[in-house]
């Protein structure tokens, strides 16, 4: 920082004073190639403004993971790449809210788990992938230390205590029972707080993203004291479309429009997009410009869901893996879910 306020010390204010005022929200801030997973890879040119729209909203329906209402300092400590438009968007968001942001310069699990006792995050951004990882390494060391009946009773416990939870916040059941209140209690100790210890010791919060992250897996978490937020969203959304309203969580689904985005189902299934975060278009190096990607205001995402009565999303599938069959139906296959298969 030093050695850039020196390079730009000889600028005169009212020069710099003329760039910001050339700054608009249309103004391109930066191009995100997409990951190439689905075809070749894709610039996608986003905005100030797609950014602002995005973060601001994310914000605000998240406000439990970027707003205390205590004295108690926010950080998160980010590990994923900021190529990829997840972490992007919540490095930014951090800066927005005033939340205490650190980068971790390594991957490897000894490293990670060091870094994460030394800044203590409230909350982390992650991927289905590594919620996994960190339930099975828990289950490995249990099974080394020959207490893996009492890890997946511990389990059991939690995942119907996170259903029991999700049933209460939906006005569908009475919340968990003094039994299963007991058994999570006598389990925390041992079990749940151990997780915990190993992230830090403070994570209550946890956005994941990226692929579908299996029901149990996320009822697991929220029964061991760390509330799943899925989302779901695109590079061309500036990240985050859709994500679990806080206090009302419903599993298996990635949650509500975020505020000030619109989805709709076409007539064959696929999710259509509108809204701030939505992208100008595709960066067309030859044409030295964008080209634009959305029709009528909506971009097609290519992937297949439902909406339910109170606007929860459901991915099923993507739409070039939709299936005719002889009689002319179009169908989806089984939707692949991630989850740990030692789960019970």
């Amino acid at each position: 920082m030093e050695r850039l306020a020196e390079l730009g010390s000889h600028v005169p204010d009212a020069e710099v004073d003329v760039r910001r005022g050339m700054l608009v929200p249309d103004t391109l801030a930066t191009v995100v190639y997409t990951s190439g997973t689905t075809g070749r890879p894709k610039g996608c040119a986003i905005s100030h403004g797609n950014f602002l729209a995005e973060v601001d909203n994310a914000i605000e329906i998240l406000h439990p993971v970027f707003k205390s209402r205590s004295d108690e300092e926010l950080a998160t400590l980010l590990f994923l790449p900021m190529s990829h438009v997840f972490g992007r968007m919540v490095a930014v968001a951090c800066v927005r809210a005033r939340v205490r942001l650190g980068h971790a310069p390594s991957l490897k699990s000894d490293d990670l788990l060091a870094d994460l006792s030394s800044f203590r995050p409230t909350f982390l951004l992650a991927i289905p992938y590594m919620l996994e990882k960190v339930f099975n390494n828990a289950r490995a060391k249990a099974e080394a230390g020959g207490r893996v009946s009492a890890f997946d009773r511990a389990a059991n416990v939690a995942i119907r205590y996170g259903e029991a939870m999700e049933e209460k916040a939906a006005g569908t059941g009475g919340g968990p029972s003094t039994a299963l209140k007991a058994a999570r209690t006598f389990y925390d100790p041992l079990v749940y707080r151990r997780i915990r210890n190993a992230m830090g010791g403070r994570v209550r919060h946890i956005i994941s993203g990226g692929s579908p992250l299996g029901r149990n897996i996320a009822a697991f978490f929220a029964g061991a004291g760390m509330e799943i937020y899925e989302g779901y969203g695109l590079t061309e959304t500036t990240g985050a479309a859709t994500v679990t309203p806080p206090l009302k969580p419903r599993l298996g689904t990635v949650g509500w429009p975020l505020p000030g985005m619109r989805v709709r189902i076409a007539a064959d299934g696929e999710i259509l997009l509108a809204g701030g975060p939505v992208f100008r278009g595709y960066w067309d190096p030859n044409a030295g410009g964008v080209t634009p990607a959305s029709v009528d205001g909506w971009f097609a995402t290519g992937d297949i869901g439902s909406l339910d009565d109170e606007g929860y999303l459901t991915i099923t599938g993507r739409k070039k893996e939709l299936l005719i069959t002889a009689g002319g139906k179009t169908v989806a296959p089984p939707p692949w879910r991630t989850g740990c298969a030692n789960t019970p």
